[in-house]
């Protein structure tokens, strides 16, 4: 079942405020209709409803989207879990954080390594 509504434009008085309270609104009530008409796919449910949710459906194609890859999120666990292991256990989350970002940044940009000749300090 298809559901169309004319979005009623924003008043000049109107603030942000209002607008996103009663997209919510909007939002419970087009999500329980899609949930009750067989509706499993969150994609469809987005596109279908992106011009009654313009705020809402702005935000879940920025969120819901899954990255292509994982190699990027797998690289920094397993960076994070070299530093992280027991013989570094004193550590100080603040001093492994900057560890990871540090070796992150070195080691994948050749172009930011270090000059090993400069004695000049």
């Amino acid at each position: 079942m298809i559901w169309f509504v004319i979005p009623r434009s924003p008043k000049p008085t109107t603030t942000i405020t209002t607008l996103v309270i009663e997209e919510f609104r909007n939002y419970k009530f087009f999500a329980g209709r899609f949930v009750l008409d067989g509706g499993s796919d969150p994609l469809l449910f987005w596109r279908t409803n992106r011009i009654i949710l313009p705020l809402l459906s702005t935000l879940a194609k920025k969120y819901l989207a899954s990255p292509a890859s994982s190699v990027a999120s797998e690289s920094a666990f397993s960076v994070s879990a070299n530093y992280g292991r027991k013989q570094r256990a004193r550590l100080l989350p603040e001093n492994l954080a900057m560890s990871a970002y540090l070796y992150d940044k070195f080691v994948d940009d050749p172009s930011a390594t270090l000059n090993n000749n400069s004695h000049d300090i």
